[in-house]
């Protein structure tokens, strides 16, 4: 039987079977249903073909372009200079393309998001022919739907570790400084925490990110830790107090955050997972309800990886309403457990 790698996927026709192509693909990398098309050709669309929530309930926009020649940077500032006026604001847009993947194009999109994000400007992205159609694969059904000529079942393979390193850096990595200020604050624990909690991060980035990525967030983590550590062990003076770790911390959450743009199909679903937990986590500290938004995140979320809420997910979030006393803090940690022994489960029965 073929694989997807094997095949030559054809690029559609028309400019409307591309934007359906699309919309599938997003709606499946989000997890967005909510994602629509704008207007209809002839219709002004201020360079927006595609728009919606993505995964973490921002508005962004897509503009898909059909045609197999090079993908020019001067076409693609003249996409994001139409964007500009599009309402509501967009906080994140993409150019969708037929056009094979190309290095040049990806590294000068880079740089320019970069530069619109310190210019509090939404960044951009890009996605290629091969992007969108490994979207579409993670789905047999919506796959087929588009290409009924080509058959991809058991194709698709799951990378257990990747999706444990994945729910790892989140959980942790969004919450850092809250976990800093646990450590820290009134609830003072073993300061030797702070090294454990780095070294987790530090084995689940080297996973997930490029070298260089990966270095620069092992380097925020060692910078952290000496400076924290020979601190609050009596060991050393710091004048500054705890201004240069939370700027450290900052980064440290931003980099694991930005993470979710380099991911798709389980590995996004698995970040959705571990950041509606990690929300949750965020609100017991403050003695609050979880929200519900986080909630319904959390039972879709797990469905979709597992075919169903386990039980002991939908009794954890019973007790945390129901109980009143301190022990419920622990109930999103015996989740986020939960959630990476299924992981586990499902690796080994695959």
């Amino acid at each position: 039987m073929p694989t997807l790698s094997s095949l030559n996927i054809p690029t559609p026709k028309s400019w409307d079977e591309f934007e359906d192509i699309c919309l599938s693909s997003f709606k499946l990398r989000w997890a967005s249903p909510n994602l629509t098309k704008h207007g209809r050709q002839g219709q002004p669309q201020n360079g927006v073909d595609i728009y919606g929530e993505d995964n973490l309930g921002q508005i962004v926009g897509v503009q898909c372009k059909n045609y197999d020649l090079e993908l020019t940077m001067k076409t693609i500032e003249e996409e994001i200079e139409k964007t500009e006026s599009f309402k509501p604001d967009l906080k994140a847009f993409y150019i969708a393309t037929t056009a094979p993947s190309d290095t040049k194009v990806q590294s000068a999109v880079r740089i320019i998001s970069g530069k619109r994000v310190v210019a509090n400007k939404f960044p951009i992205g890009i996605f290629f022919w091969n992007d969108i159609i490994q979207d579409l694969a993670n789905n047999e059904s919506v796959f087929s739907k588009h290409f009924p000529q080509f058959n991809i079942k058991g194709s698709n393979t799951h990378n257990g570790q990747k999706l444990l390193a994945v729910l790892d850096l989140v959980y942790y990595g969004v919450n850092f400084s809250q976990s800093l200020g646990l450590l820290f604050g009134e609830v003072y624990e073993d300061p030797n925490q702070l090294s454990i909690l780095c070294n987790v991060l530090e084995s689940a980035s080297m996973q997930l990110m490029t070298e260089k990525k990966q270095q620069n967030l092992v380097a925020d983590l060692k910078e952290i830790v000496d400076y924290v550590l020979p601190w609050v062990e009596g060991n050393e003076k710091r004048e500054q107090g705890w201004a240069p770790v939370t700027k450290r911390v900052k980064s440290v959450e931003q980099k694991v955050i930005g993470l979710q743009y380099e991911l798709s199909n389980d590995e996004l679903v698995v970040f959705q997972l571990g950041l509606a937990l990690a929300n949750w986590d965020r609100t017991t500290v403050n003695n609050r309800n979880i929200r519900q938004r986080d909630e319904d995140n959390i039972r879709k979320l797990t469905r979709k990886l597992f075919g169903k809420t386990p039980k002991g997910i939908n009794n954890e979030i019973k007790i945390y309403k129901d109980d009143k006393t301190i022990g419920v803090v622990n109930c999103p940690f015996k989740c986020y457990v939960i959630c990476k022994d299924y992981i586990i489960q499902r690796q080994l029965y695959e």
